[in-house]
């Protein structure tokens, strides 16, 4: 690459110029130093200890527990649900998410609990102005006001405008890099658009359907004061999320997200990031040490991830273990079949790491690749422009038919060969549903592991035989596992057990204890 002449792109230098305004002296990436909020410390061990424990029970992405945790905060103390009254419960909320390790102590300005409380309070309104129309169940207007809340309440506290800056060139050049005639499934340019919003928050950022909700309703453009726009809104992002007619975009998105991935990366690390994109050599340099970065933290986060993911399947493995197969083989055998019971205890968390410590993180020739996407993207407008076409595969129906034919026997196949394996060891009917489960289960999580690892690789991997006739026998139970995962993550029984019987009595308690505390000091205060 010649890296001493440069043409950029009019959408990268727009890019430039508003992380050039977001960098100036005075400018939001520079607050004034301002009072805050200083948390004691009375129970923070035990919030920290629950947090942990509950976060591995619901195998979230780290970037989204604190979000979750505002969501949970607001259900708790039903912050929305009375009308006409002014709560201020955003000091209660900081409290506790920096007792709970989500939030540094002293970080938070009151002013910023202060616009907290106002938003909490327009969230409140609307609620109840949602409500009052009776148009949607309660259940989902709920949803929805504490989904949008809480994005916004973590936005607040953790404002990333150069990541919101970067999205929106991000979404620019694939809407300019894919041709809308190859996705017929979107009847009109407006919903393609917002489609290809959805999959770029939800593919770049790893955006859950929280976050993605929230800033769905703000790129729409459509006035939300209208309650029936607002219901149409939130029902279309629903859809576009976990749709059909998104996956196609989806992959081809996902296909190319790795170099956009290194560019935001560059851009939150590099304090001066305007004038390194107006400079190729520097930003292609910046390039090699982000991607190393990337690397190094891909390998710590799989690491993370990887032992998040046995805790998870332990947990509630034991859980249902105890639950189900213990009375089962009480109620029939009169005795704990101890072989199976150990064997379906043992073997997913192991598999899993199994899994985990055969996954390896790209090579160098992947490093040029992503350097000359980035060269191509910001560099080079006067060549032919980028486009990004969907792979298609050219087969008559009779093939079709066949291969779908074949897809079914796999799974019989794989299916019949893991019910006969698991009759020999002495499996009963309960406990070979319960290895199933788990079996599909971790193969699914095993896939979300491998693709974590895989995440700033552009270039396509060589299939090796093994891989292959792998990926043959447990295709099956990673479609099984994503759907069992799906429902899991609606009904997820062990969260709800640690919501109801500890995290509701635990820091209503220490509420409590807190509030007494003040009152205690407040006295003092007086004499």
């Amino acid at each position: 690459m010649n890296h001493m002449s440069q043409s950029i792109d009019p959408m990268a230098s727009e890019l430039a110029r508003h992380l050039q305004a977001l960098e100036a002296p005075g400018a939001p990436l520079h607050p004034t130093p301002t009072e805050t909020l200083h948390v004691n410390h009375v129970g923070s061990g035990l919030y920290v200890a629950y947090e942990q424990l509950r976060n591995a029970a619901e195998y979230t992405e780290d970037h989204l527990l604190l979000r979750r945790a505002i969501e949970r905060f607001l259900h708790r103390v039903r912050a929305l649900r009375v009308q006409g009254t002014k709560q201020e419960i955003g000091t209660e909320l900081i409290t506790e998410l920096t007792q709970s390790g989500y939030i540094k102590n002293d970080a938070v300005p009151l002013s910023s609990i202060s616009q907290i409380d106002q938003s909490l309070q327009w969230y409140v309104a609307y609620y109840w102005h949602l409500r009052t129309i009776g148009k949607v169940p309660i259940e989902n207007a709920m949803r929805w006001i504490t989904q949008i809340a809480s994005t916004d309440v973590e936005r607040q506290l953790h404002p990333r405008p150069k990541e919101e800056v970067f999205l929106a060139f991000a979404h620019s050049h694939f809407l300019h890099a894919l041709q809308q005639v190859d996705y017929p499934e979107f009847k009109d340019e407006w919903t393609y658009d917002m489609a290809l919003y959805t999959v770029v928050h939800q593919t770049l950022l790893k955006s859950d359907l929280a976050t993605t909700r929230y800033w769905f309703l703000h790129k729409s453009g459509k006035s939300l004061d209208q309650l029936d726009e607002f219901i149409r809104l939130n029902e279309l992002v629903e859809e576009l999320y976990k749709g059909e007619q998104t996956i196609k975009l989806s992959r081809i998105v996902r296909r190319y997200c790795p170099t956009f991935r290194i560019l935001i990366g560059i851009i939150a690390q590099t304090p001066h990031s305007a004038s390194a994109i107006n400079d190729r050599s520097q930003l292609l340099s910046l390039a090699d040490i982000e991607i190393a970065r990337a690397y190094r933290s891909t390998r710590k986060r799989l690491r993370s991830a990887l032992i998040r993911s046995v805790v998870f399947v332990f947990i509630t493995k034991t859980i249902i273990g105890l639950s189900l197969e213990v009375p089962y083989d009480l109620a029939t055998v009169h005795s704990v079949a101890i072989l199976p019971l150990m064997f379906n205890l043992l073997f997913p968390p192991a598999y899993m790491a199994l899994v985990g410590f055969s996954i390896s993180t790209p090579d160098a020739h992947n490093v040029k690749a992503i350097k000359n996407h980035i060269d191509r993207i910001f560099y080079q407008p006067g060549q032919t422009p980028i486009t990004y076409t969907v792979r298609r595969q050219e087969t008559s129906p009779a093939i079709r038919r066949v291969f779908s034919a074949i897809y079914i026997i796999m799974f019989g196949l794989s299916f019949g060969l893991l019910v006969g394996a698991l009759a020999r060891i002495g499996f009963n009917i309960v406990q070979g549903l319960v290895f199933f489960v788990f079996l599909s289960t971790v193969s699914f999580l095993g896939l979300k592991l491998v693709r974590t690892a895989h995440e700033f690789e552009l270039l396509d991997q060589r299939s090796r035989l093994v891989d292959i006739i792998s990926s043959f026998l447990m295709t099956p139970f990673v479609r099984a596992g994503q759907w069992i995962t799906d429902k899991y993550s609606r009904v997820n029984l062990v969260t709800f057990l640690l919501d109801i019987a500890i995290e509701v009595p635990l820091k209503t308690s220490l509420r409590l204890v807190q509030q007494w505390t003040g009152f205690l000091r407040d006295k003092r205060d007086e004499l």
